[in-house]
Parts: structure tokens; C-alpha cells; sequence
């Protein structure tokens, strides 16, 4: 990393993984610089959108929808067509999930600027993120990704990462996903992993992002995203093509992971080090895969010891 240009920024891009929103980075933001302006990125059908909005697209096939939009080349026009939001600028690329993206404001007095951001993603986040720099070199000024998934071929992975991913698959569509109240909902995820190890503010913020008035059940509130397609999301994750064929990204790229990941994130992570030999990794003792949430103040400490080298405040406390 030490050949790339840095670039100043004061704005951080945050894409979660997939079945979390946005707003749960909000206590990862708050113990970051306050003149850092944050802003989250949502995944289609995982959370409300707002009521002036850009047109909806009718969503008939979700099977067709998926197999079109996670695509690399596609969650880099989803991830550019949420910049040129954040900014206000105008893009050029035109993304099939426009209309169902949602752009959450994670910091206080946050404002639009110019400057290349930061992006920090999790999960399947981190991979389009990685997937936007690649294919739009200059688009981030750095790359934080902790756990960025990629399995380069799913028919020829290690059986026990096909094993994670398929029970996974398979065990999605089986959760609960209705509630007679968002009190019961906090206390039904609380009380189940991955939920149960979250910071509570992360679970209280979920729990108010993902849940929606259901006036067809007998139950009161329903998760936005169905689980049925939630599972789609990850079958869809875990054969998506073209990482490999990704070219290197130009800007500095740290790959962050827990010490206690499991068998995806850490066969994600030595293909990502293939793909990309000159990022750093960084593997936070302690941490699972769900690190953000389960430990955002121990990531906010090895956020701020980093961004003020691309930042260029030394006061990142």
C-alpha cells in the first residue's frame, strides 16, 4: 500500500452486510470524529423507504432481480448511485436498484462535501464496496472491510464453508419475522445469536429500522425483508462472479476480521489477500464476524488510530 497516493477525505461510507441496516453504525459513528461526516448505505428491501422517494421499480421476479442486481458490476452502480445522493451530484451510471435504495445520515452536523470518501463495509457491504473502487478507480480514498465476503468458486470451496453457507440458506427462511410488538421482537432477537452478542443499542436500532406496521396479520409488526428473500440475498452472495476478475483497486485497502471469525470469513479473507496482496490485514482480537455491532467501541479504536491518515486531522478522539 505504501505506492498509493492518499487522499484527504472528511467523509465515511458505511454498507452493512446483508439482513442488518444502516442505522445500526450509529454507536460506531458517535465515537468517531465529530467533523467526519458518516453516512450509511441500505440494501434493497431491508428497510423503509422514505415517503418522497425516487420512483419504485415493480419488483416481480425477486429470483430475476437478485441474479441481475448482485452482480459485481452492479452493486458498483448501486454503491456510485448512492454517493452521487450523498453528494448531490449527478451519475453516470445508471443502477437497476435505484429506486430502492435508502441513504441514512449516521453522524451529527453532517454535511455534503466533494472529497473522496472513506468506505468502511461489512460483510457482503465490503465486497461492493471493494467491487465500486475496482471498477471506478479514485471512487474511495481508502477501504476499511471487515469480513468482505468472496468465495471464489462455491462448488469448489472447502466442504465446511459450503456447509456454513448452506445452513445459512437453509435456516433463514424458518425465523421468526412477525411480533405482536417491537418489545417483543428486541426480546425475541436479544435472547438469539447473532443478536444476543450485539451492543444493545445496535439491537434497539434494528429492531426500529427493520420491523414495519403489518395490517394483514394477526401479529402487529413484520420485518421489511423477507426471510425467504434474505436467504435469496446469501444463495445469490455465495456464486456471485467476478471478484477474481476485479482489477486491484487504487487506493490503500485494509482487511479487517475478528480472531474468532468463522470458516467463510476466514476463507473470504485468504482469498481477498490473493486478490489484493498489498492490503494490510488487521484481525481484531476477540471479535466474531458481527464485530461492528457487537463491538462498536472497540472498532471505533482501530478506526480512529487509522482514518486520521486519510483524513488528514490528527485528532481523532
Amino acid at each position: 500500500m505504501d505506492n498509493k497516493q492518499t487522499v484527504s477525505s472528511d467523509r465515511l461510507i458505511v454498507f452493512p452486510g446483508i439482513g442488518f441496516v444502516a442505522k445500526m453504525f450509529v454507536p460506531l459513528a458517535k465515537k468517531l470524529n465529530p467533523n467526519l461526516s458518516t453516512y450509511g448505505i441500505n440494501w434493497p428491501f431491508h428497510a423503509a423507504l422514505p415517503t418522497a422517494h425516487l420512483p419504485r421499480p415493480e419488483v416481480r421476479d425477486e429470483d430475476v432481480f437478485l441474479e441481475q442486481f448482485v452482480t459485481t458490476e452492479e452493486l458498483a452502480k448501486y454503491v456510485l448511485f448512492a454517493l452521487s445522493l450523498i453528494t448531490g451530484s449527478e451519475c453516470t451510471q445508471e443502477s437497476k436498484a435505484a429506486g430502492l435504495l435508502k441513504i441514512d445520515t449516521l453522524s451529527e452536523n453532517a454535511r455534503k462535501t466533494s472529497s473522496q470518501p472513506i468506505g468502511f463495509g461489512h460483510s457482503a457491504g465490503a465486497t461492493a464496496l471493494l467491487a465500486c473502487e475496482s471498477l471506478y478507480p479514485g471512487t474511495f480514498s481508502a477501504l476499511f472491510l471487515y469480513e468482505a465476503l468472496f468465495i471464489t468458486d462455491f462448488a469448489a470451496a472447502p466442504r465446511e464453508v459450503n456447509d456454513e453457507i448452506l445452513s445459512l440458506v437453509t435456516r433463514t427462511p424458518h425465523r421468526r419475522s412477525a411480533f405482536a410488538s417491537p418489545e417483543e421482537a428486541k426480546s425475541h432477537f436479544g435472547s438469539r445469536m447473532p443478536f444476543a452478542s450485539m451492543d444493545e443499542t445496535c439491537l434497539d436500532l434494528y429492531v426500529r429500522e427493520s420491523l414495519q406496521h403489518d395490517n394483514d396479520s394477526s401479529q402487529g409488526f413484520r420485518l421489511i425483508l423477507d426471510k425467504e428473500t434474505e436467504a435469496k440475498f446469501y444463495s445469490r452472495f455465495a456464486e456471485i462472479g467476478g471478484i477474481s476478475e476485479l482489477p486491484r483497486p487504487s487506493c490503500p485497502v485494509y482487511l479487517m476480521t475478528g480472531s474468532e471469525a468463522g470458516r467463510v470469513a476466514a476463507h473470504s479473507l485468504s482469498n481477498m489477500k490473493n486478490l489484493i496482496p498489498d492490503s494490510r490485514v488487521l484481525v481484531l482480537d476477540g471479535l466474531d464476524h458481527f464485530g461492528p455491532f457487537s463491538a462498536p467501541m472497540r472498532m471505533a479504536e482501530v478506526l480512529n488510530e487509522l482514518l486520521p491518515l486519510y483524513t488528514g486531522k490528527p485528532d481523532f478522539t
